[in-house]
């Protein structure tokens, strides 16, 4: 029986369980093979959807994106995963992911949006922190930028400037 299983299992016979998969998936990740990352944690997905395996897939799904520097596709894949799996324990860490790439994206209101989310919501998560520490960031971010437009403002009135018309 033992050998017609793994026969089975080389031939394509047999699909891994989704705990394979999802280590397949994790491992082609992380050695940068994203496509085959991206295959094997779908088809873990696919194979089990209610089982923690899918849940786990699901989160690594959102980091392929992520780590090609496709925030769009982070912010998507992210999004699916916490309306798939609403009580899951990666659901801060989506959030969380979904307002760094807002930030990345310079679209500030939308990552305030979602890291004020972790931050209150999730507030006993270590995202909380990493969230909070990343609101900090956009909030200098615009104090910065409203310096910067003080600066320009007095040059333009200063001395030898002409008063705009």
């Amino acid at each position: 029986p033992i050998l017609f299983l793994g026969v089975g299992l080389a031939l394509g016979w047999i699909e891994p369980s989704p705990h394979v998969l999802l280590n397949e998936g994790i491992q082609a990740r992380d050695r940068g093979d994203f496509a085959v990352a991206a295959d094997r944690l779908r088809r873990a997905m696919a194979s089990a959807p209610a089982s923690g395996a899918a849940e786990q897939a699901a989160y690594y799904l959102g980091t392929l994106p992520y780590l090609q520097g496709d925030m769009e596709g982070t912010i998507r894949a992210f999004e699916a995963m916490v309306h798939a799996y609403p009580t899951s324990p990666f659901v801060p860490e989506g959030y969380y992911h979904i307002g760094v790439a807002w930030q990345r994206l310079n679209r500030r209101q939308e990552a305030r949006s979602a890291l004020e989310l972790v931050r209150d919501r999730f507030a006993e998560s270590a995202w909380a922190k990493y969230a909070q520490d990343r609101l900090a960031e956009l909030d200098a971010t615009v104090a910065a930028a409203g310096r910067g437009q003080a600066e320009l403002r007095r040059e333009s009135t200063g001395p030898g400037s002409r008063p705009p018309s």
